[in-house]
């Protein structure tokens, strides 16, 4: 997946996977991945990126992330939502959990979306 799709995906821009499923985004909150994820892909904050999700609520325009504080619930819900999708560093999704989703390596890094398989 390119930069470009992602930063569609994570900003609200692009609502359905090419299948028609609507995405889920589920993310990872106060986390150093999460920074780095939003410092190079989306160019954001956390505080502006909740900010933006806030005021596409407020204005009924999207359908904002699921919040997680840990990595193993982010991964059970990308497993289980139809649709979904997260972003972790590699080495953290859990070795259980590994074999039950599509994971994808992004660009020039250790990060690595994790999605339901298609």
């Amino acid at each position: 997946m390119d930069r470009a799709t992602l930063k569609a995906v994570f900003l609200g821009k692009m609502t359905r996977w090419p299948d028609r499923t609507r995405i889920r985004v589920g993310f990872l909150k106060g986390q150093p991945v999460s920074r780095l994820f939003l410092r190079d892909v989306l160019k954001k904050t956390e505080h502006q990126y909740q900010n933006l999700w806030n005021q596409a609520i407020f204005t009924g325009q999207g359908l904002p992330p699921k919040w997680f504080s840990d990595k193993r619930s982010l991964v059970l819900f990308v497993k289980n939502q139809p649709g979904a999708i997260g972003f972790l560093f590699h080495k953290d999704i859990p070795p259980d959990l590994v074999s039950e989703v599509l994971v994808f390596q992004v660009e020039d890094g250790d990060e690595a979306l994790v999605g339901q398989p298609r």
